[in-house]
């Protein structure tokens, strides 16, 4: 259930509900089954709740617009006042589910880019990939020397983007010769209440200054957000898009950091999170399959400062 709701999918699963119940309603002859009618009323009145869980962007115009009509249509769709009401509310608000869903299906259904990695990776992130919480490697060191790629991590624990903006983006001077740039930002701002509207702007320039670095390729690591904290995904998927970066799904981390196993206190990574994030990372990254599991090098090989 926690995979459900912070990879976004109980945002289709609402959906679902939503538009079953819409057509329920509508096959119902008037006057009859009234028991039916409570039950799937409740079903709708609990879809749009649910699909907010999900904190998909979608538009503020379009979600308004569908939160009104649904509103409406909970008014008209399954009581005996209006038919041709209820058959316009119920159907201006299918359209405007479709409409919300198809940018969110497009979005999801991308595929790894088939690209051979840089020869060298530098990786900005957080305690999520500096690790130092009791874990003897990090999903970065896993990564290193797989398909002939060097992995160095430059990742500290509470880093934000405009802290690496203003202390550590310079390190990619020397080594940055068509390079690639993994950007894992953005917990310990949304957390610690900080403007997505700032994040967003630091985030465009951590990107442009890695690629005047050198920086040929730049992944971005999307964030599971938490609940109602819908500018956050927005503001990354606006950068994916506008600067064409790679956008590493939210399922990817979400799937990690849900299962008990993986976290020390449902965060920071254990041995087995680390190996199991690597595992995913591996694919966005263009690395070979066959280099997924990588062979255990002794000690780290981190740059933590």
């Amino acid at each position: 259930m926690l995979f459900h709701i912070h990879s976004g999918d109980i945002f289709f699963s609402a959906a679902g509900i939503l538009t079953l119940a819409v057509i329920a309603g509508f096959l119902l002859p008037e006057g009859k089954y009234d028991l039916a009618r409570r039950v799937i009323r409740t079903f709708f009145l609990l879809s749009v709740p649910l699909g907010a869980l999900g904190t998909v962007p979608v538009p503020p115009g379009l979600a308004f617009a569908l939160v009104g009509v649904w509103v409406v249509h909970a008014a008209l769709g399954f009581g005996r006042r209006s038919r041709r009401g209820a058959v316009l509310s119920g159907s201006v608000l299918l359209l405007l589910v479709v409409a919300s869903a198809a940018p969110e299906i497009a979005w999801r259904l991308r595929q790894p880019p088939e690209l051979a990695p840089p020869p060298t990776v530098f990786v900005f992130g957080d305690s999520l990939s500096s690790g130092g919480f009791g874990e003897s490697r990090t999903w970065v060191d896993h990564l290193d020397g797989s398909g002939g790629t060097k992995f160095i991590n430059l990742s500290m624990p509470s880093d934000t983007t405009g802290f690496v903006l203003r202390s550590r983006i310079g390190e990619l001077e020397d080594g940055c010769r068509a390079c690639g740039v993994v950007i894992e930002l953005g917990g310990n701002e949304m957390v610690g209440n900080g403007s997505a509207r700032e994040y967003e702007h630091n985030l465009r320039k951590l990107i442009a200054q890695s690629r005047e670095h050198g920086a040929e390729r730049v992944w971005l690591v999307e964030l599971p957000p938490l609940p109602g904290r819908w500018s956050w995904p927005a503001a990354q998927r606006r950068v994916a898009r506008d600067t064409g970066c790679i956008a590493v799904p939210r399922r990817v981390l979400a799937s990690v950091l849900v299962d008990e196993a993986n976290t020390f206190d449902g965060l920071h990574l254990t041995d087995r999170g680390h190996q199991r994030l690597a595992g995913l990372m591996h694919v966005w990254l263009g690395l070979a399959a066959s280099e997924a599991t990588p062979v255990h090098r002794e000690g780290p090989v981190r740059r933590n400062h």
